[in-house]
């Protein structure tokens, strides 16, 4: 069994550009972007990072179930690690290139 990690989400969010927040995992990265209309997630980090992942969101005040979308750059496990979850949890469509479907294990 995996360990969990302790992860701060104040320490592991930084911001890049207004409504676009980076957060470094313990082992992966995703990234928010927000608007007035909604957020979006690119990436997901590793399956294991699932709790810190909805951990940023709620940090941002955001709810997980809200997700516009999850954006998948590639197929890597230490991207698509939450996907399918939020795809099963929250019907949260997943996007990713027609070239990485094949690849994406979500």
């Amino acid at each position: 069994m995996q360990q969990q990690t302790t992860w701060n989400p104040a320490a592991g969010l930084s911001v890049q550009a207004p409504g676009v927040y980076f957060a470094e995992g313990p082992a992966a990265n995703w990234i928010v972007v927000r608007d007035g209309t909604g957020f979006i997630l690119i990436d997901s980090g590793y399956p294991a990072d699932r709790h810190h992942v909805l951990a940023s969101l709620r940090h941002l005040g955001l709810d997980p179930a809200d997700a516009l979308a999850l954006l998948v750059t590639h197929g890597h496990v230490d991207h698509t690690g939450s996907a399918a979850y939020f795809a099963e949890e929250f019907g949260t469509p997943v996007l990713c290139a027609p070239g990485e479907i094949g690849r994406a294990h979500v």
